[in-house]
């Protein structure tokens, strides 16, 4: 009976040596990592501008494109980041001096 248990115990080891794990484990995420994701979770427009620019860059699917298409879709996309964070701070200075003004703190 012992000599089936080794054998058992050998066909095992002769199928997982060598294999990945298919699922591994992310590295835990850094402060700064954490401090993005934060930030980008107070932003969700943000967000998905950076989402739109990472799809564009690592998109396998679809028809192959040139180099000059990619071009045109990042440039796009950075266009409507940049509108997005104009929005945003804007919105942002505005409630910082509209609360300025009601304190008497508008320098």
């Amino acid at each position: 009976m012992e000599k089936k248990e080794a054998v058992t115990n050998l066909a095992t080891s002769l199928f997982t040596v060598g294999m990945k794990d298919k699922h591994p484990k992310p590295a835990p995420l850094n402060a700064e990592e954490l401090q993005l994701i934060e930030q980008l979770r107070e932003h969700p427009q943000l967000m998905e501008r950076f989402k739109s620019i990472l799809e564009i860059t690592t998109s396998t699917e679809g028809p192959l494109k040139r180099a000059d298409q990619v071009e045109e879709l990042l440039i796009e996309e950075m266009r409507r980041l940049g509108n997005t964070s104009m929005g945003s701070w804007a919105a942002r200075t505005e409630r910082r001096a509209r609360f300025g003004r009601q304190s008497g703190k508008l320098s």
